[in-house]
């Protein structure tokens, strides 16, 4: 399977307006708790903890929070893009503005399709689209409708 059937446009939200890393996890787990109507805070309970072993942000202003949860049967995506950028600890020290976040099953779940989307994230071209989008469907059709590298 490939990372783009996991991100729904329900799953994006464009124009996001926060002030912390922990708001932002608190926001992707929402949107994934709304679209499959589950509980969030198992969701924002197992990105925390995956992100309190290190940042999760891979440089030119994008953080791929990711977390392994009881709570999802198969993998899931949302995805923020923020107004203004975060100050987060990051390769190149840009400062996070899209946060790309992922959840698979605890149990034989398995993040091999990140490497693929970190390369795909790598297009100037695409990060300027996706940081102009001003709907989740237009981020969703630019996040998805590019070939991968």
């Amino acid at each position: 399977m490939s990372w783009r059937e996991f991100i729904t446009p329900a799953r994006i939200s464009t124009g996001v307006e926060i002030t912390s890393r922990r708001e932002a996890i608190q926001m992707l787990a929402q949107l994934i708790a709304r679209d499959l109507n589950i509980e969030a805070a198992p969701l924002q309970a197992s990105l925390e903890a995956r992100e309190k072993l290190g940042s999760t942000a891979i440089g030119k202003g994008v953080a791929l929070p990711h977390a392994k949860s009881a709570s999802v049967l198969q993998p899931v995506g949302a995805m923020l893009v923020l107004s203004k950028p975060l100050s987060c600890a990051s390769p190149d020290d840009v400062p996070v503005d899209m946060f790309i976040g992922f959840l698979v099953a605890a149990e034989g779940g398995d993040f091999g399709f990140l490497s693929q989307l970190a390369r795909h994230l790598r297009e100037e071209t695409l990060l300027r689209e996706l940081r102009r989008a001003e709907t989740p469907d237009q981020a969703h059709m630019k996040l998805t409708s590019r070939r991968s590298p």
